[in-house]
């Protein structure tokens, strides 16, 4: 018997709890056990890449880069750095603020995908984008927020689950509205 939450992936014939989505870049299915290292892995993207932009702006305005205009390669290399660099911001970006919404509403990508409810948080939902069912596993932001990054406020950049809520034969729910 298949537990609640549980996926078959069809890209590597495995089946995940709590299963989000098969990642091409890590090579691996993200599901309960790697979710939340999948998630800081994005968030860890996304300050290295803001970093690295606000970086070399501001080398290329107060340091050094003046001297450089004079060489086109060394320019050449500085913009086109700076476009991928802004791109893959826009990119990662957009994939942090998805998963934010999606811990928010305790709601996996495959779960969003066929149709589970996903609204911002704080909002009526009614108002919203049709919402086809009721997502029995949205406890709130806060206890969805524990139940993916663990309740330990000294572990929450720790990239290993929280083992105490991976049994998998069942997971909270909270009543129909």
């Amino acid at each position: 018997m298949r537990p609640p939450r549980a996926h078959h992936c069809s890209k590597c014939g495995q089946c995940s709890l709590r299963l989000d989505h098969h990642c091409a870049f890590m090579g691996v299915c993200v599901g309960a056990r790697n979710y939340k290292a999948f998630c800081l892995f994005l968030l860890h993207a996304f300050i290295l890449s803001s970093t690295m932009i606000l970086a070399s702006y501001a080398y290329w305005h107060w340091g050094n880069g003046e001297a450089s205009e004079r060489h086109w390669a060394v320019s050449c290399f500085f913009w086109t750095e700076n476009v991928a660099l802004c791109l893959g911001e826009l990119f990662v970006g957009a994939m942090v603020f998805v998963h934010c919404l999606l811990v928010a509403v305790n709601v996996t990508s495959l779960e969003r995908k066929k149709g589970a409810a996903l609204y911002f948080p704080g909002t009526n939902p009614t108002e919203q984008v049709p919402l086809t069912q009721h997502n029995p596993y949205d406890l709130g932001p806060d206890q969805n927020f524990v139940s993916v990054f663990g309740a330990n406020p000294f572990l929450v950049f720790w990239p290993y689950p929280d083992d105490s809520q991976l049994q998998g034969s069942r997971f909270p729910t909270c009543p129909p509205p």
